[in-house]
């Protein structure tokens, strides 16, 4: 027995909704007349307040008349473990869309998918597996026999869908293990005798076996991604947000285009003046690879705004980087000013900048293309590519707030006292 807020709670019961024989001091009873449970857990019921601050007429769910609120599975609760990135940031993902909503609406989900491959015309290039869709969504939307196998359905490709949120690798990779895990799933035994008793229990007899297997290639590649649509509500790839486009003038390409072969001059002399350190050593190989010489200036790999600046300017060692190293510097530029324009919140943190920035998909993808080895891939190699990529963000970040704040204390100056026109030329120097 064990007194808990003032009453006497029998240790040989089970309290809340999840089940649980362990009594803790954050339980919470229900002022309901007739509740069945009685106490509850304040994390699971929603209430984050102290035992002298929750409310003292507090009812359940249950005894309103509410849904019972759905538990986060382990294997969830494992993907929405709190992460450290190599910024020094935590960041915590929650998902809404769970296994358990997934299933719950599972027949929804698989006939949806149907009717989008429907649409989309690809049917229609062989009548029979044209009917066979319509047969099957006709069957399927009138009945319930199968719910059962759109269950499974979502229960085999849930594992894929899941791959990796539990660990501080690239957006891209994440993607990369995401669809190798499912593309090691789609051809399995269990995918393909769930869709045939899913056939089966809707009765739908003289099935071609060649029909029946391209059904349901094209059923679990369209609902695999329509799970990730929904799990990560890719209003953008897990967590992107949509961002207004932001034009660079002539000069200012030219600009971050040096900026770009600066950041990446210093950080090989850094990596070889320390290349006893191993993932310095692998970091100064990668960043080799951003070089591009003179003599390529006039290659189709070469921008054509770019040329003249590469055959005229030489900038003391400096050396010119490639487009696609441009390209990702570009990006980050177009972050930072999307959420330092006049329009946004000018409370974002440099911080949240860099995080913005580290989980932008705009830039993981020119990043992955620049630094992925076919021949090198493992967990040591997604280690140096994240080290790579926060060395890169953090000195553009330093370099590009640095220049924010001389800009604004230079308006400012002139605003509160009128320069001489030395002063003006010294300052646009500057």
């Amino acid at each position: 027995m064990e007194d808990v807020a003032g009453e006497i709670i029998d240790v040989s019961e089970t309290y809340c909704h999840c089940k649980s024989d362990l009594v803790a001091a954050d339980l919470i009873e229900c002022e309901g007349p007739n509740c069945k449970i009685k106490f509850y857990h304040k994390r699971c019921v929603g209430l984050n307040v102290s035992v002298d601050d929750e409310p003292s007429d507090w009812v359940c769910y249950e005894c309103l008349g509410q849904e019972t609120p759905i538990l986060i599975p382990e294997q969830e609760e494992k993907s929405s473990k709190p992460m450290k990135t190599m910024s020094g940031n935590t960041a915590r993902e929650y998902y809404a869309f769970t296994l358990e909503k997934a299933t719950e609406n599972a027949k929804k989900l698989v006939l949806d998918t149907f009717r989008t491959l429907k649409s989309e015309g690809l049917c229609k290039l062989n009548v029979k597996l044209d009917d066979m869709m319509t047969l099957t969504i006709r069957k399927l939307r009138h009945s319930n026999a199968a719910n059962g196998n759109c269950e499974k359905l979502i229960q085999l490709l849930w594992p894929s869908v899941i791959q990796a949120d539990d660990s501080n690798l690239l957006i891209s990779t994440k993607l990369e293990r995401k669809f190798g895990s499912f593309h090691q799933l789609r051809l399995s035994n269990d995918i393909q005798l769930t869709f045939e008793s899913l056939i089966a229990n809707l009765e739908i007899k003289n099935c071609p076996t060649q029909i029946c297997r391209f059904l349901v290639q094209m059923l679990i590649q369209k609902l695999f991604q329509e799970l990730l649509k929904r799990r990560y509500d890719v209003s953008t790839a897990l967590g992107e947000t949509t961002t207004p486009v932001h034009t660079l003038t002539s000069a200012e390409r030219q600009a971050l285009r040096f900026t770009a072969g600066y950041i990446c001059s210093k950080l090989s002399q850094s990596f070889a003046k320390h290349h006893t350190n191993h993932m310095n050593k692998l970091c100064s190989n990668i960043l080799k690879n951003f070089r591009i010489s003179e003599f390529e200036v006039d290659t189709q790999n070469v921008l054509s705004y770019t040329k003249d600046w590469l055959n005229i300017i030489s900038r003391g060692g400096y050396f010119s980087v490639s487009d696609p190293v441009y390209i990702l510097f570009r990006e980050m530029e177009t972050i930072v000013r999307s959420n330092l324009d006049e329009n946004s919140s000018l409370l974002v943190t440099k911080d949240q900048l860099h995080q913005k920035i580290e989980d932008s998909q705009s830039v993981n993808y020119p990043y992955m293309e620049l630094v992925r080895n076919k021949e090198d891939e493992g967990d040591e190699s997604d280690a140096v590519e994240v080290y790579l990529l926060n060395k890169l963000i953090k000195c553009w970040m330093n370099i590009r707030l640095n220049a924010l704040e001389h800009v604004c204390k230079y308006i400012q100056k002139k605003q509160e006292n009128p320069v001489s026109p030395a002063s003006q030329k010294r300052m646009k120097r500057d």
